[in-house]
């Protein structure tokens, strides 16, 4: 495993589910200490866990020896941390060079290595506001190892007939054996394990929901025309984090197609989830086509009422034609993917009316930090609100079809030079309804089709 090193000399892992610290020590029987955190979630996701393991080793220069080791198991909800085991790794036992050699100091006190890497799971512990640290004394039936646990400030539990003795004890007083050194030495200061694992874990349940949305195509009947269906895709692209699990940019590709699954309708966008906007890619049919002329300028889908002073026009509107259907199906996707706006190229044949059809509908002249056109200042572009959009355009009847799992699903990172890409330019063909362009290029007459005879949708093409 690749690993950083910053400037106090602890070591963070790449996989940000993993956080793996070292230092070196001056001791007769070590050399450093070594500690891995591993978060991972529970089965109801409610709640994470995180495995916290500590090394004693002797470092040679062609092997490393292991002298002791600790591991604990934790569970904020739980509020306490349970040590799995003490000894070595692997279910062994201290290395004889070590046991029972009292060589640590803390305070006052003497400590063997497995005592002190003891106290250093439970001083890591308090990072993340456990109280408890609780154990199974499996002891072999001499008490030795109850009575040290009871010098270490433990506490027996009531135990049931037949079953392991269970102690607990307040983290504070565990983490009082690890020497004080060891801890500012290995824990970075600004360290919070609470903070540190909700940011994996929200990552981590981002990446399982997404997959999951994306696997198979969203589908619902439409009202109009008749027997037609919506088709809704999502394809992931996954980055070099994670270990190429992250997901960093999400196609959405809407599709309306009549009964014999011919293509009426096609709309294209890339939310990349870095940034917090969408660009529209295409709108019309697939191949950089238009809308089918049986659906083109045809406002037969309901939505939300919209006044004048919405429209920009003297008539109120609450109908929208196939093509801004799709669009705000686009817009309902993005929106819960975490892209708070909808950019678009409005490309027509110099006559503007594509451009005033989308003023229409509520776009504008993006801010400086949302315009991403990238082609020069002759492309106008345009931008709006996301969830304006959707209720501007999102027909009434789809509403409810829509997941509604796929909200906050995608918490965005944090920009940095490294992971924002800048979205590339894409044109809107003037060609997405009749009444934007009246000059767009008329579709290739359809030849007549039987009834059984089915066929895949082309898979569509961005615009260059």
């Amino acid at each position: 495993m690749s690993m950083l090193r910053n400037s106090r000399g602890v070591e963070a892992a790449c996989d940000p589910n993993i956080l793996e610290w070292e230092m070196q020590v001056r001791h007769p029987l070590f050399s450093r200490i070594r500690a891995r955190l591993v978060a991972t979630d529970t089965k109801d996701q409610c709640a994470g866990k995180c495995s916290i393991e500590v090394w004693a080793e002797e470092a040679f220069s062609d092997e490393v020896l292991e002298l002791a080791y600790c591991r604990g198991m934790l569970c904020p909800r739980e509020s306490r941390v349970i040590v799995l085991w003490l000894g070595r790794s692997n279910a062994r036992n201290v290395h004889p060079r070590a046991r029972g050699r009292r060589s640590i100091a803390s305070g006052d006190t003497e400590y063997t290595v497995a005592e002190a890497l003891f106290g250093l799971v439970a001083a890591i512990a308090q990072n993340f506001k456990v109280s408890i640290v609780e154990l199974q004394a499996k002891d072999n039936g001499s008490g030795k190892l109850v009575d040290l646990y009871l010098r270490l400030g433990f506490s027996k539990r009531p135990q049931p007939p037949g079953e392991i003795l269970w102690m607990e004890a307040p983290v504070e007083h565990v983490a009082q054996i690890a020497p004080t050194r060891f801890v500012d030495g290995l824990v970075p200061d600004s360290f919070d394990g609470r903070a540190w694992m909700h940011d994996v874990l929200s990552k981590e349940r981002s990446i399982l929901a997404l997959r999951s949305l994306c696997q198979e195509p969203h589908r619902w009947n439409a009202s109009w025309p008749a027997g037609a269906r919506v088709i809704v895709k999502l394809t992931p692209s996954y980055g070099f984090g994670h270990h190429g699990r992250e997901v960093t940019r999400i196609q959405i590709e809407a599709s309306l197609i009549d009964l014999y699954d011919d293509p009426l309708a096609f709309a294209s966008a890339n939310v990349r989830l870095s940034n917090d906007f969408c660009q529209l890619r295409w709108l019309g049919l697939q191949k950089s086509k238009p809308v089918h002329k049986k659906v083109s300028g045809q406002r037969m889908y309901k939505v939300h009422p919209r006044t004048c002073a919405d429209t920009g026009s003297c008539e109120p509107s609450d109908t929208v034609t196939a093509a801004m259907a799709l669009l705000g199906v686009l817009a309902a996707f993005a929106h819960r993917l975490g892209a708070s706006r909808l950019n678009l190229n409005a490309l027509d044949n110099g006559s503007g009316k594509l451009e005033a059809y989308f003023r229409k509908h509520g776009f504008t002249e993006p801010s400086e930090g949302h315009a991403d056109s990238g082609k020069g200042d002759h492309q106008p572009c345009l931008s709006a609100p996301s969830h304006e959009v959707m209720q501007r355009c999102l027909p009434l009847e789809w509403e409810s079809q829509l997941p509604g799992t796929i909200a906050h699903l995608a918490p965005r990172p944090e920009p940095s030079k490294n992971n924002v890409v800048q979205l590339p330019s894409l044109n809107i063909n003037s060609a997405c309804d009749a009444n934007a362009n009246a000059r767009c290029t008329s579709e290739a007459k359809i030849s007549g089709r039987r009834a059984s005879r089915q066929r895949q949708i082309p898979k569509g093409e961005a615009t260059k």
